[in-house]
């Protein structure tokens, strides 16, 4: 999938013990003879992780309401998952969403925990989508818990996705974001809204506005996307000198979709250099700071 950009993590949820999955993902070199059968094996390892948690989920949801109750909540919590997901673009749906939806619908103390577990185990079953949680990151030393947020990560292979689920646009998009991702983790993993649009530019990314794209929208555009996705966070900078007013960083679905390790691994095989597991890079592969005139 030529300028697709690279593939991201492919793990099933969480099982009930909370410890997280290791990557599963093939080597391209080896995806197109063995990743139908690896796909296979995560979708049902996906449901079985899940059967303890949800025969538990769906004992407790039943000593609150009856099963025909239940499955009308599933099915809303689904419904709105689905629909904020398509309808916003792949911004991360809050927790706090979803528990609402349950709460107008039968508002009794803990039920909507267990009936956001069984839609996420539905989502699988239905539709082939991981229904992931994610914490918000934040700043150092932010007061309070972190927000907690839904994203869904599609769990049909990835052959099948790109000869009948990808559209042109996805395609531009994801070889956008990756470059972006590898750009903001080449330099520390932030980097000045300046310096960012610098690098681009080097790389050949058209910066001006006026230019149209067959798919994309201009760089602003496309970068406020990757923002509100929760791939990046965009902060503004304090007073202390800095010609930078914004400063991005790495967020949580950049992190947990594809991870440093992985972006790491998308540097080194396009830029051919050797890429710290920080990703930095340890070899003569460096991100302009700004300061220096254009060769």
């Amino acid at each position: 999938r030529e300028g697709a950009g690279m593939a991201p993590k492919r793990k099933a949820p969480p099982a009930a013990s909370g410890k997280e999955r290791a990557d599963s993902a093939p080597s391209s070199s080896k995806r197109q003879s063995t990743q139908p059968d690896a796909d296979t094996k995560l979708y049902k390892q996906a449901l079985l992780d899940w059967e303890k948690e949800n025969r538990d989920a769906e004992a407790k949801a039943l000593l609150m309401v009856s099963k025909d109750v239940l499955e009308k909540l599933v099915g809303a919590v689904v419904r709105l998952m689905l629909f904020k997901w398509h309808k916003d673009g792949g911004v991360p749906v809050p927790r706090t969403d979803l528990s609402k939806a349950v709460n107008e619908m039968q508002k009794k103390h803990g039920l909507p925990g267990p009936v956001i577990s069984l839609a996420q185990r539905r989502c699988i079953t239905a539709f082939g989508y991981e229904m992931r949680e994610l914490e918000k990151t934040r700043k150092p030393g932010a007061a309070g818990a972190p927000q907690k947020v839904f994203v869904l990560r599609s769990l049909i292979p990835e052959p099948l996705r790109a000869k009948f689920v990808d559209q042109p646009a996805d395609r531009a998009r994801a070889g956008f974001k990756s470059v972006v991702l590898a750009l903001v983790s080449m330099a520390g993993e932030t980097c000045g809204e300046q310096t960012l649009k610098k690098q681009l530019k080097v790389v050949g990314v058209t910066i001006d506005e006026k230019e149209e794209h067959a798919e994309l929208a201009g760089v602003d555009a496309e970068m406020a996307r990757l923002v509100k996705q929760r791939y990046l966070t965009k902060d503004k900078v304090g007073a202390g000198g800095s010609d930078e007013q914004f400063v991005y960083a790495l967020a949580e679905n950049a992190l947990d979709d594809f991870g440093l390790e992985r972006i790491s691994q998308y540097i080194k095989d396009v830029m051919g250099r050797k890429i710290g597991i920080s990703g930095k890079a340890e070899e003569a592969v460096e991100v302009d700071d700004g300061d220096d005139d254009d060769e």
